[in-house]
């Protein structure tokens, strides 16, 4: 007696994660980029019409956004996009430090020739663009540096974890939170860590981008203690008195 064959479910399956993969990108960046705002609720009906997709892939790809902590499920109100808390961002400012500084000291000895060469081609634009006080694409190189030598580790779960931890950061900024700092002194710290990296110098590129991490995260904290601070309530006008007649 001959087995009788299985349905092809796999494929179904296969169709259905495609789906989530899909939708999964365009909502994390909206999110990222503010044109979802803190505390507004994500509508699954309009999702769902503007995807083209039922309700078992938008789900999914909220569940993923709510582990990466970008919204938060409820029962009662769906799917809520997260308000930015002091707390959190310097929780995540410090395991990011962890784990730049210790993939920029792996880099230094995994990192092939062109991978460096990547870094310092990128280095250089980010240098000039600086040099034209383009903070637009200096910050956008800036990103690109740090990510190339995240990579440059040969450490898929190390590019994950800073792939996560980074959105909230840059999240930051699209929300006109926090600005990045275009003091020659960060530049001077950028330009010391990347020297150290090409030269595949693992202390004293461990050690440079630990200062420059560690100042940045300063600078960070401090604007938002400084948005989240009480503000002194407003003195009420002094009454005006009717002149005498």
């Amino acid at each position: 007696m001959t087995a009788t064959a299985l349905p092809p479910r796999p494929q179904r399956v296969i169709e259905k994660r495609a789906l989530h993969d899909e939708i999964l990108p365009i909502l994390r960046q909206e999110i990222v980029s503010a044109k979802w705002n803190p505390g507004q609720r994500l509508p699954e009906s309009l999702l769902c019409e503007r995807f083209g997709v039922s309700r078992t892939p938008l789900r999914d790809a909220l569940k993923a956004l709510a582990a990466e902590g970008l919204i938060a499920l409820s029962h009662n109100t769906g799917a809520i996009v997260t308000r930015p808390n002091t707390e959190d961002i310097q929780d995540k400012l410090a395991v990011l430090e962890l784990v730049e500084c210790y993939a920029a000291r792996e880099a230094c000895a995994k990192a092939s020739d062109a991978e460096l060469r990547r870094i310092a081609k990128l280095h250089k634009q980010m240098g000039e663009a600086f040099a034209r006080r383009d903070m637009d694409r200096n910050y956008r190189l800036n990103n690109e540096v740090h990510a190339a030598i995240i990579k440059a580790s040969h450490n898929s779960t190390l590019v994950d974890i800073h792939a996560n931890l980074f959105r909230h950061i840059e999240r930051l900024r699209y929300l006109s939170l926090v600005h990045e700092d275009v003091g020659v002194d960060s530049w001077a710290e950028h330009d010391r860590f990347v020297s150290a990296l090409l030269n595949r110098d693992a202390a004293a590129a461990y050690a440079s981008l630990k200062s420059h991490l560690r100042r940045v995260a300063r600078k960070i904290l401090e604007e938002l203690n400084e948005i989240n601070a009480p503000k002194p309530p407003r003195r009420a006008p002094p009454a005006k008195t009717r002149s005498a007649e």
